[in-house]
């Protein structure tokens, strides 16, 4: 080939490359999407509130998502609609927490949407992508939380990064009446996670190279994601990272029973002055405007029933399971590898916004093992199953980010402490560095699943050997390796009181395929 022509095809390759502008139009099957420059990190294209699912009021509202398809154009500058939370338009003394929770953002039911971080002009030419679930319980959360900006991570680990809405409380988890469907925003989750894969490679994005990730009732979500699509051609993800929550969270509550909701649902649907059971009940429901559903399955604009809705994931043994032992036991769930891991003092934070501070000791205590020991059951699952795992657990006390309490560690973990929360202490330099230290092996299980820890320092979890890592030890940046039994062995109570029998060592050679 002559040298004009191999320097032609150099140009080419190198103008291609090169060629991407910042916020540039992208064409989706939900439409054709023009972004801009992040605020954050200028240089990282921005694109808010694309849609993926069709609005769910009317006959869509308690029924499975339907994917929003166009072939129009749409100026992705700004967040979607939050979807309804306990906290949305709360009045009283609550609503201070609703500010505290970001809750305070315009809600509807055109809610199903999703953000893409992104900077293919460098690096990889496809990208890891890192599609994040948030968490509160399904009572509240957003993806439009300030402290889940994704251009940190797309500007210093050179990866896409997806953050998804799906829907909370009744709207998302309708359940005690015949005639709706159940755990749909689970089902909210993996229509967002399919449109990923199907549109994430024109945002420089692998769409072989997907993982989930979330915390608390994100992390339960992710997890759980493993057990629901077992059976699908594609599973779409190459791995998961579940901070603060696990499947096995199920048994301390989170996942109720869809008979224990008929009564919550009976009172609901007698204050819409509608039938309280039946498809009769449910077609009047959907009838209402959502807030006055909210108001009703809460008791009031000021939340008279406490700060937790009754409904949550329910057992319907299609995508939320009663027999989660059994089915970790036999294997059946999604054979990639996981990250996970929890803080050193979950009861505190912001799952105690919703317990009270006046909470006894032994629920208080409940509480923290409901965060602290599913990881350990996860990650001793996969053990079982010869598959990578890797546990840690957070222990840093900063002025302007307590890691050790639930969902302390979110800014670091996201690189997000300074500037989106202006009213708190700036960082510490051993701040700085931890965030740094831990987005980088985040990123680097992203892109390697299999062996992206491995090749930084970090051990696959064996539950005989010093393979639990400690993030921020004393303040620290650096990381420490202990054998996780000083901390499960406080779970073997838990387990007995959930009924089921405590994790035990595996000795088995694991197989990474």
């Amino acid at each position: 080939m002559a040298k004009s022509t191999i320097s032609a095809l150099l140009l080419l390759v190198i103008s291609t490359c090169s060629a991407w502008e910042i916020g540039q139009e992208v064409s989706t099957s939900s439409g054709t999407y023009k972004g801009h420059d992040s605020a954050l990190k200028p240089g990282v294209s921005e694109y808010l509130g694309i849609r993926y699912g069709q609005e769910t009021s009317g006959a869509r509202r308690f029924a499975k998502p339907v994917a929003f398809q166009s072939s129009e154009k749409f100026t992705a500058n700004k967040f979607s609609l939050d979807c309804p939370t306990i906290l949305t338009n709360i009045t009283g003394p609550m609503s201070a927490i609703a500010t505290a929770a970001q809750a305070t953002n315009p809600a509807g039911e055109d809610c199903l949407a999703l953000n893409v971080w992104t900077k293919p002009q460098v690096g990889e030419k496809k990208k890891a992508v890192m599609v994040w679930v948030y968490g509160g319980g399904f009572n509240v959360g957003t993806a439009q939380d300030k402290e889940f900006d994704g251009s940190v991570y797309a500007e210093t680990e050179d990866v896409v990064v997806v953050t998804l809405n799906y829907r909370l409380v009744v709207f998302g988890f309708p359940s005690g009446v015949d005639g709706v469907d159940k755990n749909v925003g689970l089902r909210d989750q993996r229509l967002a996670t399919e449109w990923v894969k199907a549109n994430i490679e024109k945002f420089g994005g692998d769409p072989n190279r997907i993982i989930l990730w979330g915390q608390s009732a994100g992390g339960f979500s992710v997890d759980n994601y493993a057990y629901a699509w077992a059976k699908e051609k594609d599973p779409v993800i190459t791995g998961i990272i579940a901070q603060s929550g696990g499947a096995s969270a199920g048994r301390n509550g989170m996942v109720k029973d869809a008979n224990g909701t008929t009564k919550a649902w009976a009172d609901m649907a007698q204050k819409l002055s509608c039938a309280t059971v039946g498809q009769a009940s449910v077609d009047c429901v959907r009838t209402k405007p959502w807030l006055d559903v909210l108001n009703a399955m809460r008791g009031g604009p000021g939340l008279s029933n406490g700060p937790m809705s009754p409904f949550t994931p329910t057992a319907d043994n299609e995508v939320v399971f009663s027999d989660y032992a059994a089915r970790a036991k036999s294997g059946a769930f999604i054979k990639v590898p996981l990250l996970i891991g929890n803080n050193d003092n979950e009861s505190g934070g912001g799952a105690l916004a919703f317990t009270g501070k006046g909470s006894d000791p032994d629920t208080l205590a409940k509480q923290n093992a409901g965060f602290s020991c599913p990881p350990g059951r996860a990650a001793a699952d996969r053990e079982a199953q010869g598959l990578g795992a890797w546990r840690y657990r957070f222990m840093a006390k900063y002025s302007n980010a307590d890691t050790t309490k639930h969902g302390g560690e979110l800014s670091v973990v996201w690189g997000t402490m300074d500037g989106q929360r202006p009213n708190l202490p700036k960082s510490t330099e051993e701040e700085y560095t931890l965030s740094k230290n831990v987005m980088k092996r985040w990123a680097a299980f992203a892109k390697d699943p299999k062996e992206g820890l491995t090749k930084l320092g970090w051990p696959v979890f064996d539950s005989t050997k010093a393979t639990l890592a400690l993030l921020g030890d004393d303040n620290k940046a650096e990381i420490k390796f202990i054998d996780a039994a000083k901390y499960d062995k406080a779970c073997a109570s838990y387990w007995t009181s959930m009924g089921a029998a405590p994790a035990k060592p595996v000795m088995m050679k694991r197989m990474m395929a």
